[in-house]
């Protein structure tokens, strides 16, 4: 590419540290996930919903939720959540296990010790990131344990599936533990 034009600047997040954090962290994840032989239409649909997402002022950690969805499913490491990954059971109690790709039955809960155990909550968000559309994501009011429950699942399967070490999420790390 030897030129290029702005079609929207996203001034409004450049305004606001944790913002712009969030939408660096984003934009890294995508430019890391994509190869070079990929148009990346999709993903860049999803980042440009993700920006206008933030602008308008819904939750920064919901919307990196449903966007770190949309890119294990993109470079194919979508986790499993409606059955078990190992054996099809279709009845839980599930637990999360990132190394498996996905929900384990209680049947084969052994197959790994490290398997995330999650209430209800979480469990119906990872369904429904699964299906949506970050443009169809409206408005949600997320319990403070269940965003922490939907990070450790996150953090799992994007550390477990794309072992990306991202700078931006170092950062928002940072003015998380320091509750910037």
């Amino acid at each position: 590419m030897n030129s290029g034009e702005i079609i929207a600047s996203h001034h409004a997040l450049r305004e606001n540290l944790e913002l712009a954090a969030y939408a660096s962290y984003a934009a890294e994840l995508t430019d890391r996930s994509l190869q070079d032989d990929e148009a990346g239409g999709y993903l860049f649909r999803q980042l440009r919903a993700y920006l206008e997402a933030l602008e308008e002022g819904k939750d920064p950690q919901i919307v990196t939720f449903l966007y770190e969805m949309k890119i294990l499913e993109a470079s194919g490491y979508g986790p499993v959540v409606d059955a078990c990954v190992s054996c099809g059971a279709e009845d839980g109690p599930f637990r999360l296990s990132a190394s498996a790709g996905g929900a384990l039955c209680r049947r084969c809960f052994p197959r790994d010790p490290e398997a995330l155990e999650l209430a209800e909550g979480p469990w119906k968000l990872l369904r429904l990131f699964r299906r949506m559309d970050l443009t169809r994501l409206g408005h949600v009011q997320v319990k403070e344990e269940t965003k922490a429950a939907l990070k450790t699942a996150m953090r799992r399967l994007t550390d477990a599936h794309l072992g990306y070490h991202l700078k931006s999420r170092a950062f928002l790390d940072q003015m998380d533990k320091y509750s910037l």
